[in-house]
């Protein structure tokens, strides 16, 4: 029995290896014919390649893995500089005519995790939940544990949302990053704005392992009870578009779903089930350090007009549960003073001290995450039909 066992594995072993070397060949051949071609055919080609050299990693030996990791990060960049060439000779300048590759972006972005202020508790969420298992779908179906289909990233505005969502694409080895907002995909014409949402989700797939950001998604996928009949068609298209990528992604390559929003409660409630934007993520404002983080960053920037060294210490204890973007708008009122004393003063630098931060600082206005938690509660009281309780379990914290 033993016997026949080794048999087995030795004849599964080389099953695999010939379909590896099957789609390493196919992919090479692709990438070589690639070459010399232009516009159209030449993109049509390294996707091809592209997608063989996905599969052949799927079941490649694990010494050749970073060989072929490299060369998909290769026809990526080269696909993304076709997109580029391709917009620059467009001779159309309208909003309408753009083609959706556009918002295809490189395999990094200009923001990564260290560039973030604090927030550690969502990048090690993210990290974990998302890129990981993003970046070894093999192993990670062998252990059991699949991708997040789909996940909202909601809070307070200035809290980084957005930021957060494209530095996970930096942060990933393999995933594509495109990034959509609402009037990328809005249109005045019947039927434009759904198909455009079908591209965006074809081109997802083509460019597999791939992050889907959907900045704003409210906007898009709006509550159909309150949403114009326009508006009912985009969410229909997005939760089919959905539906369909869990079912047909033969490749198995992840697509990763995120939308980030304020409004949580304007969300139909389909988008938000099992297979969608299941996970939640609540973002709000950074602790302690990551202000100290934020704070610093700025005044370092901009030590030439400072009288001393500003007690980074005592500006963390007065913004408390402030936003990053809070603790910069504060900082950037008192840079603004300090210049319109120095053109008063003939252009000579008239230098700002600490006691001036401080009592800009000390002003106690209701911060961003008050205002956003206490407007949530005023919905959710008004309206039984949404009882959410991950949003109640955020705004009573």
């Amino acid at each position: 029995m033993s016997g026949l066992l080794r048999i087995l594995f030795f004849i599964s072993t080389c099953l695999i290896l010939t379909s590896y070397q099957k789609f390493m060949s196919k992919g090479q051949g692709y990438f070589n014919n690639a070459k010399g071609k232009e516009g159209d055919e030449k993109k049509t080609l390294l996707k091809r390649s592209l997608k063989c050299y996905k599969k052949a990693l799927d079941h490649s030996p694990q010494e050749t893995k970073s060989f072929i990791r490299t060369r998909i990060k290769s026809i990526k960049s080269r696909l993304s500089a076709l997109n580029q060439k391709g917009m620059k000779n467009s001779q159309s300048t309208s909003d309408e005519d753009k083609d959706i590759d556009e918002f295809l972006l490189k395999e990094s972005t200009d923001v990564s995790f260290e560039d973030i202020g604090g927030l550690q508790d969502a990048k090690d969420y993210l990290r974990n939940k998302l890129i990981m298992p993003l970046d070894n779908p093999s192993l990670a179906r062998k252990f059991g544990k699949t991708p997040v289909n789909g996940l909202l990233a909601y809070g307070p505005p200035g809290t980084g949302k957005t930021m957060l969502a494209r530095a996970a694409a930096t942060e990933s080895e393999q995933a594509s990053l495109i990034q959509i907002t609402p009037s990328d995909i809005l249109s005045k014409y019947l039927g434009d704005s759904e198909s455009k949402v079908r591209k965006v989700f074809n081109l997802a797939i083509e460019n597999a392992p791939s992050i889907v950001l959907f900045d704003e998604i409210e906007s898009l996928a709006t509550d159909r009870n309150i949403a114009s009949a326009n508006k009912r068609s985009i969410v229909n298209q997005i939760l089919t578009e959905i539906s369909n990528l869990n079912s047909e992604n033969e490749s198995h390559n992840p697509v990763l779903i995120i939308g980030t929003t304020n409004a949580p409660l304007l969300l139909d409630s389909a988008i938000l089930r099992p297979g969608r934007l299941e996970s939640k993520l609540y973002i709000g404002a950074p602790g302690p350090r990551g202000r100290k983080v934020i704070m610093e960053r700025v005044l370092e920037q901009r030590k030439d007009v400072l009288k001393e060294k500003i007690d980074i210490q005592r500006l963390v204890e007065l913004t408390e549960g402030y936003t990053g973007a809070e603790c910069i708008e504060r900082l950037n009122t008192v840079f603004e003073m300090g210049f319109r004393r120095s053109i008063e003063d003939d252009g000579e630098i008239k230098k700002i001290g600490v006691e001036e931060f401080i009592k800009v600082f000390k002003k106690g206005d209701p911060t961003a995450v008050e205002t956003w938690k206490s407007e949530m509660q005023a919905k959710l009281n008004n309206n039984s039909i949404k009882d959410y309780a991950w949003l109640r379990e955020v705004i009573e914290a």
